[in-house]
């Protein structure tokens, strides 16, 4: 990724923030599901025993993956096949295709969780199956690096269903690097607002 940037810069994003270009959020949220007590885990816990054939990711997977993530308007660095792969060591991650859309799950810790579904159609039933996967692997449903504009599309779908968590940790920081040092930092709306080789790249695609 870092080879298609201008040279004289680099974004120096971790791993969990987003660089999103469509949607420069700053806060991205953790999500769980509310009480075992609610509808929806009454309705998954009459569903069948199918589970979701997650499998291992290889360099093989490229073009599955980047077939979902290509077409997406969500420029996440989650999404990097590069960073996919790279990171999958650490976070045993995992991916599947359920639906025409595109699941991942990993371990963050001794937390299981999921990204935010890539793909088209019925996204509440995808969500309702990696819920019931979750509770087949003994878990509390958690979606890691989930950004507002998700937020919206999961309070909208399954209100009330969630509980969203904001840490300040995983906030989005660009670092411009010139002339081996750090010449400007902020988010993407901070770096837009002042006079640097960042926006000036960006302003050039307005």
């Amino acid at each position: 990724m870092l080879s298609e940037l201008p040279p004289q810069w680099i974004s120096a994003v971790n791993m969990h923030c987003i660089a999103d270009t469509y949607y420069p959020s700053i806060i991205r949220y953790s999500v769980k599901t509310k009480s075992p007590d609610f509808p929806l885990y009454k309705e998954l816990n009459a569903k069948s025993n199918f589970m979701i054939p997650f499998k291992d990711i290889t360099l093989a997977d490229k073009d599955t993956i980047t077939s979902f993530t290509m077409k997406s308007d969500r420029r996440n660095c989650d999404l990097s096949f590069s960073n996919l792969c790279s990171w999958r060591f650490l976070y045993d991650t995992q991916f599947a295709v359920v639906d025409n859309f595109l699941v991942f799950k990993f371990w963050a810790g001794e937390q299981l969780a999921y990204m935010m579904p890539v793909g088209t159609g019925d996204l509440k039933a995808v969500l309702w199956e990696l819920i019931e996967d979750a509770r087949k692997e003994n878990q509390h449903f958690c979606m890691l690096g989930v950004c507002s504009n998700m937020r919206a599309d999961l309070e909208a779908i399954l209100p009330e269903q969630f509980t969203f968590t904001e840490d300040r940790d995983y906030a989005d920081y660009i670092y411009l690097i010139e002339n081996g040092r750090v010449s400007h930092y902020g988010t993407h709306e901070e770096m837009m607002e002042g006079e640097n080789m960042y926006a000036d790249y960006w302003r050039a695609f307005m």
